[in-house]
């Protein structure tokens, strides 16, 4: 038998050593020497990494009792100590053997444990020794001995460590593989220690991130040892690689070994399903499922869990940050949390006498009776407690070793349980921040940037804080409150599930400096809400004035002191509040202008509805003041015509029908539906009193009508001029007294009765008296004649002639004839005026004269009709229609229209949300989930410019586009990299919406820039687009022009787009430009547009799809609803169930208007014929554009 060729290398198993440790003499001789080392260390578990080192002081040095017990302890606390313990390593020399067969303590050598000293105490004596004990625990114990409370923004799990870590000196080593191979943990939002250590808030991190650690030591320091793979745990040494199983049966053995073991199978949960929300992308389903269940019964049970993986660009970059692939990151946390769960399914726990078992290293069990236990296993946590030889006498103190473990096979993924919650985190306190020159910092979302009041890195500006949202009430698509806290104001943050990392602004809240809008407790009766003006002192309020018995509301603005005041009228002035009364009532005034504007009729009136009884536009006072108005004026029209003053059924009857006509249209038709109120059919101004209606003007008034002008009264009309009193007719002045006289006195000029152009006619049945106090001269040119009673008259240039039968009798006291003479008439020639009228005023006189072939109408200054009944659910007026007056030759038009400036609009594409369905109605379904589409299409909307050139006479919408260049790129499902061809370029694919608005996790479609050199030609592009938008060379004219198809007012309506690549620039639209797209859409166009065919994409022969896209910026919605079109919402059943009208969408009798479906136009299938069509109504947004700029009625021809 061979003898052991082991020399120890320390003078007992346990020796120590430590810089504060106290020493002896020159040598620094020790003065405590260790007794007993009982601890342990589980992965990943900071609580479990203990050890607790009794020390007696070295009686070989022959130290005073006085000495030994009064050694300074806080010395050593906080210091590192390292305990050695020798390892003997396995087998004894066999001498003879080949090679290393024979070889004696295999795996021999020093194993170290060094820790931070955290207690230290004297526990009592042994003989003539001190007992001492030291505590040792990792150096990222002193981690757990701070608190926080801070922000991380934009860092991954790796950068965060390293920030927390970094005040800290100690080593960290990293084998992380990340949580896909070859890729790199994606970045956080923002990340909050939550008032935590900087150890609780590391482990939790990886906890959720799967990332565990232990530590190693070597050469007197201590290491972090950071892992997320099985990969990154090392085989232990020679001695341990394989340790041999030796039950209380077995025969013993000369080596370390276990003389102890169970192994335990568990059930365990065996499905994980994950799911979060990210308001930046609210229709995405970010669920995500795992499973791994193990081979057991009943392994199947789902864990249903919040995730935490969305993240809403909230750091500083905000909105022009990239956004997180949610759904691989989730995929990743999903599997974590599954391994989390799996992995205590299979565990073993052990004894045995082994000092260099080691947590975080592997090992290979042997010998075990359970063959699929003898496997290689991970040591997961490990208890050591082992006591050494006395060099004593007496102590009673012998060596032992015992360690008690707990490993899983490794070949099991190994997780971390979730150990620490996150911190609850109720209501905080915040300020919002932005750069110094702004009053409000915010972005498309509504987002503020807040500081909050613990922040200890913030400096209050834009750099400062992160962006949050803010609630309000209402809120929704395109409506509800908008509100944004301003740069310094103190606001309210909560936090959804009381979670640290998901903060929102619930509220703001006044304090010293932010006062209350008006000053309290004076104004403790006012609510309501009152704004401020940027970088001024103006504001704006809405007031509810509660005080007792003068409760007032009020809108005001500073701008022009604009207000409308209601109910008790008291003057709210600034954050003073409550002044003066001003009255009661309503109020409603400006010191600028005022415009009052009712599209359907306007009802104004002083009749009383005390209480607000009825209904708002109840006018049955004012409609029977106006029906005995028109009884009356009928009846003295009628007596006029039977007084032959006018013709019978013409002339004011023609007033009479139309006051007629507008008094029914007042009272409306009766309904049975009580809420149809049927008054103000047309868009008719009401102004009714119940006592007098008083009208002045500092200077001229104007009253104008197109049609008819009546004045009925029940009494008088009077009419006083300070100067003169004119009236030009175009045609007939009538005057007729029923009952008493008609006079014309002139009381110091002449009276004069002129006929240009045909007879004066005095006709009495009595009496007619031609009276003058001076003279009476009557002329004529060539005859006057005067006949009575059957005698004649007669003088003309002839000579004076007398016809009579009866007597002819002079009485003269002299009678003289002389010779003949001519005598002047005295009468200067009637100079001739030939009416010429503008076409305008030849407008107004022909186009309401049924005679003349017009319509008894004239609207030319009128605003388009308000749509009603299907009009109205359409919303589109259809074409006006031509006029019917025959052309009028020699006249000129005469409009003078002036330039109107550029302006930008915005114009809905007046689409809806629907459920998709094929041509034949059978729904669209997703292939993804099987479920039928549900399109987005509310508030689309178009922007571009209208200007109108009076020089050149042409109206042009423009719409800017910027084009940026983009490629659809496709990626390897399983190791994330983007495929390229075989030469090296990459592999891309057409665009098509459908599947390039999913998660690009799921479709591994990733979309990016590519290089602007790629793109064709724009310029060619741009006159495609603009030859169909214009093919028609559309133009607008005079509605009801009397010169018909010849008006000389054409206005050419022009579409043009204008492409650019400055992204500094100003642009209505950005277009992501493809090389190919398979289907476009208006932000995503192709240069090319392909179909797939034959397993490749080939040309489509004939198409306009740019000229298509390009008409949604214009705000125009699709012809058809076949798999998804963005179709009118007339073909909606926007009411009950989102669903297509499909009998109206295939076939719409009124063709003058948007289209559910067509062949032939450019916003139908049209698209992809030779020649696509632009029905007339493409243009009839443009013409009620300009309608409402020129106030005429315009067509579209």
């Amino acid at each position: 038998m061979g003898s052991s060729i082991f020399k120890s290398s320390q003078a007992r198993t346990l020796s120590v050593s430590g810089a504060a440790l106290p020493s002896y003499g020159m040598d620094g001789l020790p003065i405590l020497v260790p007794v007993r080392l009982k601890g342990g260390e589980t992965l990943g578990r900071l609580d479990d990494y203990r050890y607790v080192l009794t020390l007696r002081t070295n009686d070989a040095l022959a130290i005073s009792a006085n000495v030994a017990a009064n050694i300074d302890l806080d010395k050593v606390i906080g210091t590192e100590v390292t305990v050695s313990i020798e390892l003997e390593g396995k087998g004894e020399f066999i001498p003879g053997l080949a090679g290393n067969a024979g070889m004696g303590n295999v795996g021999a050598g020093i194993r170290e444990i060094t820790g931070l000293v955290s207690m230290a105490r004297v526990i009592g004596e042994d003989g003539r020794s001190v007992l001492y004990q030291l505590e040792l625990r990792p150096w990222s114990y002193q981690a757990t001995l701070n608190q926080d409370c801070r922000i991380f923004q934009g860092l991954n799990v790796i950068e965060l460590t390293d920030e927390v870590l970094s005040k800290y000196t100690f080593p960290v080593e990293k084998r992380l593989y990340g949580p896909i191979s070859g890729r790199a943990y994606p970045a956080r939002d923002i990340q909050r220690q939550a008032w935590e250590s900087d150890w609780t808030f590391l482990q939790r991190v990886w906890e959720e991130w799967g990332i565990w650690w232990w530590f190693e030591y070597s050469d007197g320091a201590q290491r972090l040892v950071l892992c997320d793979a099985l990969a990154g745990h090392k085989r232990h040494g020679p001695a341990y690689e394989t340790i041999h199983y030796c039950g209380p049966s077995s025969k013993r053995i000369d080596e370390e070994h276990i003389h102890e073991l169970s192994v335990t199978s568990r059930l365990t949960t065996g499905r994980v399903a994950l799911v979060d929300y990210d308001y930046m992308r609210p229709l995405a389903d970010l669920t995500v499922k795992d499973q791994d269940p193990r081979d057991t019964a009943h392994a199947d049970q789902e864990h249903y869990a919040w995730g935490d993986y969305s993240q809403p660009l909230a750091d500083g970059s905000g909105l022009s940050g990239t956004p997180n692939e949610a759904t691989s990151e989730a995929r990743h946390l999903a599997r974590v949390l599954m391994e989390s769960k799996r992995c205590i399914g299979l565990r073993a726990h052990g004894k045995g006498n082994l000092r260099g078992l080691t947590v975080g290293h592997t090992f290979t069990l042997t010998g075990y009776p359970q063959q699929s236990a003898n496997r290689e296993y991970l040591v997961v946590s490990c208890s050591l407690d082992i006591e050494d030889v006395s060099d004593q006498s007496g102590t009673g103190q012998s060596y032992r070793c015992e360690a008690e473990f707990e490993v899983q096979p490794a070949n099991e993924p190994f997780r971390l349980a979730l150990s620490v919650k996150k911190p609850r985190i109720g209501q905080e306190k915040g300020i919002v921040v932005g750069p110094a020159n702004q009053e409000i910092w915010t972005d498309a979302q509504r987002r503020v940037k807040v500081q909050f009041e613990w922040d200890r890195q913030g400096k209050n500006d834009q750099n400062s804080g992160i962006w949050l949202r803010v609630a309000a009430p209402w809120q929704g698509a395109n409506r509800g409150t908008a509100y944004v806290p301003r740069i310094n104001d103190e606001v309210t943050v909560d936090h959804y599930n009381h979670d640290p990392d998901q903060p929102i602004v619930t509220s703001s809240v006044v304090n010293a400096t932010h006062e209350p809008p008006w000053r309290l407790p004076d104004n403790h009766a006012v609510s309501g809400m009152r704004s401020r003006e940027l970088h001024g002192t103006s504001s704006g309020h809405v007031a509810l004035d509660d005080t007792q018995g003068q409760i007032q509301t009020q809108v005001s603005s500073d701008y022009g002191t604009s207000q409308l005041s209601l109910g008790n009228i008291r003057r709210i002035l600034g954050t003073k509040g409550r002044q003066d009364a001003r009255g009661k009532g309503f109020d409603l005034r400006t010191d600028l202008w005022g415009v009052l504007r009712a599209l359907k009729g306007l009802l104004i009136s002083t009749d009383g509805q005390s209480g607000a009884p009825g209904h708002a536009k109840n006018a049955d006072e004012a409609v029977g003041r106006l029906t005995r108005a028109g009884e009356l004026h009928e009846e003295l029209t009628q007596a006029a015509q039977k007084n032959e003053a006018q013709q019978t059924g013409a002339d004011q009857s023609e007033v009479t029908k139309a006051i007629k006509d507008q008094t029914d249209a007042i009272q409306g038709d009766a309904s049975a539906d009580e809420n149809e109120f049927p008054e103000l059919k047309k868009p008719d101004i009401v102004v009714a009193s119940a006592a007098g209606v008083g009208m002045t003007a500092a200077q001229s008034t104007h009253i104008a009508s197109n049609v008819d002008f009546a004045v009925t009264t029940g009494r008088h009309v009077g009419i006083a001029a300070g100067k003169s009193l004119y009236a030009s007719v175009l045609d007939i002045i009538s005057l007729f007294a029923l009952r008493g006289a008609i006079r014309l006195i002139a009381a110091s000029g002449k009276i004069s009765i002129i006929a240009r152009d045909n007879i004066v006619e005095l006709i009495s049945p009595h009496l007619v008296q031609l009276l003058s106090q001076d003279a009476i001269k009557i002329l004529a040119k060539n005859t006057i004649t005067w006949n009575a009673g059957g005698s004649q008259l007669v003088l003309n240039k002839d000579g004076f002639f007398v016809y009579t039968d009866g007597k002819c009798l002079f009485h003269a006291s002299d009678v003289k004839n002389e010779l003949p003479l001519t005598v002047p008439t005295g009468l200067m020639p009637l100079a001739t005026h030939p009416i010429e009228l503008s076409c305008s005023a030849l407008a107004m006189v022909e186009l309401t004269d049924p005679a003349k072939g017009g319509t008894g109408s004239f609207a030319a200054m009128s605003p388009p009709p308000p749509a009603t009944g299907e009009q109205s659910a359409q919303g589109t007026a259809s074409a006006p229609p031509a006029a019917s007056a025959p052309p009028a030759d020699g006249h000129t038009c005469i409009y003078k229209l002036k330039n109107i400036k550029a302006a930008e609009v915005t114009w809905d594409m007046e689409s809806t949300d629907y459920w998709a369905v094929y041509q034949d109605g059978t729904p669209m379904l997703d292939p993804t989930t099987g479920a039928q589409r549900f399109l987005k299409y509310a508030g689309g909307k178009g922007t571009f410019g209208l200007e109108f050139d009076a020089k050149s006479g042409t109206i042009t919408a423009t719409v800017r586009v910027l084009t940026v260049p983009k490629r659809v790129r496709l990626r390897n499902p399983y190791s994330g990299e983007l495929l390229s061809n075989a030469d090296g370029t990459p592999t891309c694919v057409p665009y098509e919406t459908f599947a390039d608005h999913k998660d690009p996790g799921i479709t591994n479609r990733i979309i990016e820039d590519r290089p602007a050199s790629e793109v064709a030609n724009l310029a060619m592009m741009k006159q495609k687009i603009e030859a169909v938008l214009n093919q028609n060379a559309y133009k607008l004219t005079i509605a009801k022009c009397p010169l018909g198809s010849g008006c000389s007012c054409q206005i050419p309506v022009l579409f043009r787009v204008e492409f650019g690549t400055d992204r500094q620039a100003s642009y209505h639209a950005t277009v992501n430009l493809f090389a190919q797209a398979e289907r476009a859409d208006s932000g995503n166009w192709g240069e090319e547009n392909v179909a797939p065919m034959d397993g490749k994409y080939v040309n489509i022969k004939d198409e306009h799809v740019q000229a298509h896209e390009t008409g949604h910026l214009f705000s125009f919605p699709d012809e058809y609803y076949d798999q998804g079109g963005a179709v009118h919402k007339q073909y909606i059943n926007v009411e009950t169930n989102q669903s297509i009208k499909l009998a109206l969408a295939q076939n719409n009798s009124n063709k003058d208007t948007w289209q559910g479906t067509t062949n032939e136009n450019v916003m139908g299938v049209g698209v992809y014929q030779k020649v696509s069509k632009t029905p007339p109504y493409y243009l009839y947004r443009i013409r009620d554009w300009f309608q409402n700029e020129t106030g005429r009625e315009w067509k579209v021809i």
